[in-house]
């Protein structure tokens, strides 16, 4: 997720670019952003650094393999297709993430994005909120003039780092159109056609955030 977020992310810079460019003495005029040709650009990056990373492994003659692997014992790993065993001093674990599952009433329904499925999105929603401080999907879709709520149930954005840090970039946020709650406890998505109700607890308060994803 971290490369195609920094492609998406440096296309919503030259949206900025553009707006601001008669502050450099450049009229540009209209714009237009071509969804699909941003998305597109994100592929061919994402490709292209993944058979750069190939490249590498071959230049420093690391074997490599394809298939699905279990761990015979501390020294023993057996290739489920192949069956050939594999004998080493150290395995190291290297799995990657996938996305968690929020226990949340409505989270399963449809209209309901996680992490892969928003970065093979083929059109733009009109509007998003997002149960989490994901702050780069945030300024990705409002760059390209989505409506963006984010609920997140912690004090502060980007919990564990610096609070005057989060409390800078949730004004940068809120300074670029982005609805911010913090502490919201969201209890259930409620689905009706193509809207989406988020129900949601904050300042000891129930409400409501209406979105198409």
């Amino acid at each position: 997720g971290c490369i195609p977020t920094k492609s998406l992310l440096q296309s919503g810079k030259v949206i900025q670019t553009i707006k601001e460019s008669e502050t450099f003495g450049i009229k540009c005029g209209e714009y237009k952003a071509d969804f699909s040709a941003i998305m597109a650009r994100k592929n061919r990056v994402v490709s292209q650094l993944c058979s750069g990373v190939q490249r590498l492994l071959a230049a420093k003659k690391i074997k490599v393999i394809k298939g699905t692997a279990s761990i015979l014992d501390s020294r023993t790993v057996q290739i489920e297709q192949s069956k050939e065993k594999i004998i080493s001093d150290t395995i190291i674990i290297a799995s990657g993430s996938s996305p968690a599952k929020l226990n949340i009433e409505g989270a399963g329904g449809p209209g309901v994005m996680n992490s892969d499925t928003f970065l093979e999105m083929k059109t733009l929603p009109q509007s998003v909120a997002i149960v989490g401080g994901g702050c780069e999907f945030a300024q990705i879709l409002n760059n390209l003039g989505v409506q963006v709520t984010i609920l997140e149930m912690e004090e502060n954005l980007i919990p564990g780092t610096d609070k005057e840090i989060a409390r800078a970039l949730q004004k940068s946020l809120v300074n670029d159109g982005i609805k911010v709650f913090t502490k919201a406890g969201v209890k259930k998505i409620e689905h009706r056609k193509n809207k989406n109700t988020i129900v949601f607890e904050h300042q000891k308060k129930s409400q409501k955030c209406e979105a198409a994803k």
